[in-house]
């Protein structure tokens, strides 16, 4: 093989490895309050009434009354506005420190990274009821019962109740 054919491909090659890594990025990106496509194609009837700042919310204001400072709970275990824990935090694989989930964009940012990696479909569809359950029970928060009354007050805000 030739040096100028050689070097045509390593183009071609290297210029489809950065188109394929910017369409992942825009579709996973980092910004708060990120609308995956299927939601804004209103693919089921909670993403028609409901869209992902009203989910955050209403998570917001079940986990913490919607303050942006509340006390650490569950035993110092969990913090910031959507009461984040460390495993929660580091399964997302979000760049910085467990303690910017003080922040409220940067929780947000955690949490929409944990969601892609658990239940990507759910966010993918505006599956309101199996995210707020995997963020209450982790990666199969979505198999307990003990996370239905959880998903109870979730809906309850959501809906005005």
């Amino acid at each position: 093989m030739s040096n100028l054919t050689r070097r045509y491909f390593i183009g071609v090659f290297s210029l489809v490895s950065l188109v394929s890594i910017g369409c992942i990025l825009h579709r996973y990106s980092d910004y708060p309050h990120h609308t995956h496509p299927a939601q804004e194609q209103a693919m089921s009837e909670q993403t028609q009434t409901h869209g992902m700042n009203d989910f955050f919310d209403a998570l917001w204001q079940v986990e913490s009354s919607s303050r942006l400072t509340p006390p650490d709970g569950d035993d110092g275990r969990s913090v910031g506005p959507y009461q984040i824990q460390w495993a929660y935090w580091k399964d997302s694989g979000v760049p910085g420190d467990y303690y910017d989930c003080r922040g409220k964009e940067y929780s947000e940012r955690v949490m929409l990274k944990y969601w892609a990696r658990w239940c990507n479909d759910a966010l993918g569809s505006g599956d309101w009821q199996t995210l707020a359950m995997i963020h209450n029970g982790g990666p199969t928060g979505d198999e307990k019962d003990s996370t239905l009354g959880y998903w109870g007050l979730v809906k309850g805000v959501m809906h005005g109740e």
